[in-house]
């Protein structure tokens, strides 16, 4: 029997590949569902060819796993009203999965393993932070008592040019911001890039429009412990108070003053092409720290 056993396993093997049913039997599921991960399987073969294999699947079966969830609470933001849930446990704005039912989908979607709040610059890790704008619209009333009403720095930049045809006089209403790293291993290549972007603006609601940000690790550990206080603040309702506006004011600043970084590119002609040519809006002139 037991060498019966291993012939039949060995036929099996020869003419049944695990990791090529595991992906049919998968992708059977996931139409049930309507997704679908094709762009995003061609985008990982790419990057590492047949390694990426065992990836995909552990993508695909997360999405699947995690699915009820996923479904039931896309539309949902983080709760930053209660500080305590009905078991009278502490809700957690870091270091936690208590984050908006998009981050959690998109996380699926782009094989991003861990989808929690956390810290990312440290150890160069893979995540996301989507911050709504209408949440850091500050407290008209605690402005007025502090005659704020008139601080630019209190409040999102606007653009309000003279020469602006279609001036953005609202920077609160349906407005996100998804602030990515940059240097991570995957997330600096340019064509996953494209294909993250892509798929954020795919998945956030159509009235909503999303500014997406590639951050560099020092952006990103100058942002990290601000945000973490402000959320804080939010959760406990301390936000309309002098510490908050304080932090709020930090916050707001490296909003509107980090950019995102590129690859760096080189300058190029047809004589005489490049691996890395400069293109408009996709390359830094110089090297990854702005």
């Amino acid at each position: 029997m037991d060498a019966a056993g291993g012939l039949l396993a060995g036929l099996v093997n020869q003419y049944d590949h695990v990791t090529d049913r595991k992906n049919r039997l998968l992708d059977h599921l996931l139409s049930r569902f309507a997704e679908n991960f094709t762009e995003y399987v061609l985008q990982m073969y790419s990057l590492e060819g047949q390694q990426a294999a065992e990836k995909v699947i552990l993508s695909k079966s997360l999405l699947l796993e995690e699915y009820p969830q996923i479904s039931s609470r896309r539309a949902t933001a983080y709760d930053y009203f209660n500080s305590t849930d009905n078991n009278g446990n502490a809700i957690a704005v870091w270091d936690s999965k208590n984050v908006t039912g998009m981050e959690h989908r998109l996380s699926r979607l782009l094989g991003i393993e861990d989808y929690s709040r956390r810290g990312l610059s440290e150890n160069n890790e893979e995540g996301m932070f989507v911050i709504e704008h209408i949440l850091l619209r500050p407290d008209i009333n605690f402005l007025q008592e502090q005659d704020g009403l008139f601080e630019p720095r209190n409040f999102i930049a606007v653009c309000s040019g003279a020469d602006c045809d279609d001036c953005e006089v609202d920077a609160y209403s349906f407005r996100i911001t998804v602030i990515l790293p940059a240097e991570t291993v995957r997330f600096k290549n340019e064509d996953f890039r494209n294909y993250i972007e892509k798929t954020i603006r795919l998945e956030t609601p159509a009235h909503i429009y999303p500014r997406i940000c590639w951050w560099s690790k020092d952006s990103l550990a100058a942002f990290e412990p601000v945000y973490k206080q402000w959320l804080e603040l939010k959760q406990t309702g301390n936000d309309a108070t002098t510490e908050g506006l304080t932090v709020l004011q930090q916050l707001i600043q490296l909003l509107n003053e980090r950019k995102s970084i590129y690859p760096p590119g080189i300058l190029s002609d047809c004589d005489n092409p490049v691996e890395n040519p400069v293109i408009l809006d996709q390359t830094n002139l110089g090297n990854l720290k702005t």
